[in-house]
């Protein structure tokens, strides 16, 4: 039987506990009754038992498999904010940035939880003793913004004497003051106020600037490449200290919110996590647990603060932030993340490749939406690799076939899934899906703006560059040859880490034993699987 929207075979009990999951967690529909004399109810009734004990136990056996440490309150998440911010400051980072993207704090939810300037202020009032010891500028976009808050603060808010509060403009800031704290800047049309805080941090370099909530992203009609190139890297260089981005979709006509799940990072840990929660579908009541006053219409079953809904782990990025095709492909294989959580908490095995083009079908699945269960991708290349095996070949078909590889693994390649090296599953276990970005390339520029320059029909440069975002962090250069059957080897002659260059070398192979058009699946020197997507050349 399929579950909605995986189109992944599973058992009847796995099936079973996904469709109570839908409703948001595993509980009896059966609350008993009268006993009743007509023996077909009896027998109801002892299937309702029975029904309810297996529900007993798998409920059990989930509560490893929900993330406990996820804030379910507004006031959770600054707590959390607060702890974060504080760790960054210690660390003596100068330029951070924190996003609390909830109900009444973010633009998406404008339609039906307008934001609060109450709740706003609230909120940034939190971090202000951690600013009691130094002289801090808080900054708003205009005077008249800036004045209306201090009015307010000045109601029964506790604001330290260290603290003041001004608009944004170039002789807001005083030499003593060593921490801005800027509230909501916000690119409007005709108004980019990323130019006036570029000056403003070039004019004050000493400065620690914190970013609250920053709605900069360099859009804007008639703003070329380079200057939006050059918008977007001085945002990047702003450090998250600390992000809560509720996720949710929006159902039309009405723009009725739903909570799907959340973007959680903390400074401590250098980990972005996504996760997806599992909701009843009665509405969007969920959400007011982000609010000081209820807005959405709620149940019985509502989740609450108090009785929060079910997280699990959907995806983790270290250290760079995932981009929005990034966590909208990761949050497509949400579902099927979950079905194989369910499969292994219930003794299921996933069900069985049996051909080429299903291993094909999962392989492709695994490397768009980063979805699919890892033991169902390991399977998927394993039934490759053993068909790979059958049958001898003669050293004509040999030479044939490590032809054909050069000629089939020209291009640049991502690398999606890998079960790491003998060494490394001792030490950390299998990695799984790779969690940043690393291209292999063979037979092309490492850099897909660039053109290879090779005289030859088919060329033999290989390269392998790690990325931090979107910069080549690391980039292994060299050379590759296919001396016979589906044997790939591959000489390191230069390693650079950024603009520097290294004399490094080294040499190293794979044994493909699947390549198209897609995909491509090999076995490394040192034991490890892995599968790789082929990216199309960007031009430009």
């Amino acid at each position: 039987m399929a579950s909605a929207g995986t189109g992944v075979e599973t058992g009847p009990q796995a099936s079973a506990v996904c469709n109570k999951l839908e409703c948001g967690r595993l509980v009896g529909e059966h609350e008993g009754g009268e006993e009743e004399e007509d023996e077909e109810e009896e027998v109801e009734e002892e299937e309702e038992e029975e029904e309810e004990e297996e529900e007993e136990v798998l409920r059990e056996k989930l509560e490893g498999v929900w993330e406990t440490n996820v804030p379910s309150s507004l006031d959770a998440i600054i707590e959390e904010a607060q702890a974060s911010l504080a760790a960054a400051l210690q660390a003596g980072e100068k330029r951070l940035r924190i996003d609390i993207r909830t109900p009444g704090l973010d633009e998406q939810f404008e339609q039906t939880a307008a934001r609060e300037k109450a709740l706003l202020l609230g909120v940034i009032e939190a971090f202000f003793p951690l600013f009691a010891n130094r002289p801090t500028k808080i900054l708003f976009e205009s005077e008249g913004e800036a004045a209306m808050a201090a009015k307010a603060y000045s109601r029964g808010f506790e604001i330290p004497t260290s603290c003041s509060f001004s608009g944004l403009s170039p002789s807001s800031l005083s030499d003593s003051d060593e921490v801005v704290f800027v509230v909501e800047p916000t690119n409007r049309p005709g108004s980019p106020v990323i130019v006036a805080l570029e000056a403003l941090l070039d004019a004050c370099p000493g400065k620690t600037f914190v970013l609250f909530n920053p709605n900069l992203e360099p859009g804007g009609a008639g703003l070329g490449i380079r200057e939006r190139d050059r918008r977007q890297s001085f945002l990047d260089s702003f450090r998250s200290a600390y992000i809560y981005l509720c996720l949710a979709s929006l159902s039309r006509p009405a723009l009725v919110p739903r909570e799907l799940g959340s973007l959680h990072y903390r400074y401590e840990t250098d980990r972005y996590r996504l996760l997806r929660c599992l909701l009843p579908e009665d509405g969007p009541g969920s959400l007011n647990r982000f609010l000081k006053r209820r807005v959405y219409a709620t149940s019985r079953i509502t989740p609450t603060a108090e009785a929060p809904p079910n997280f699990f782990s959907v995806q983790e990025w270290a250290g760079v932030r995932p981009g929005q095709e990034e966590l909208s492909r990761a949050m497509q294989g949400a579902e099927a993340v979950l079905e194989g959580l369910v499969r292994k908490v219930s003794g299921e095995s996933p069900p069985p490749v049996e051909t080429v083009e299903a291993a094909k079908d999962v392989l492709v699945e695994a490397a768009r939406t980063r979805g699919v269960d890892p033991e169902r991708v390991a399977r998927a290349i394993g039934f490759l690799e053993k068909g790979s095996r059958k049958g001898k070949k003669g050293p004509e078909e040999k030479a044939a076939a490590a032809e054909e590889l050069r000629r089939q693994i020209q291009g640049r390649w991502r690398l999606i899934f890998t079960t790491g090296t003998k060494g490394t599953q001792a030490a950390v276990g299998k990695i799984n899906y790779f969690p940043v970005k690393a291209v292999q390339s063979f037979g092309v520029s490492s850099l897909p703006s660039s053109i290879s320059t090779s005289s030859s029909s088919v060329s033999t440069n290989y390269s392998n560059v790690i990325y931090l975002g979107s910069w080549p962090l690391i980039q292994v250069l060299g050379s590759f040859s296919c001396p016979e059957n589906q044997k790939l080897e591959f000489k390191v002659e230069s390693i650079k880490l950024g603009p520097l260059g290294f004399g490094s070398r080294g040499e190293g192979f794979f044994t493909f034993f699947y390549v198209d058009e897609a995909v491509a699946v090999a076995r490394g020197q040192g034991g490890g699987l892995a599968l790789w997507y082929r990216e199309k050349e960007v031009e430009g």
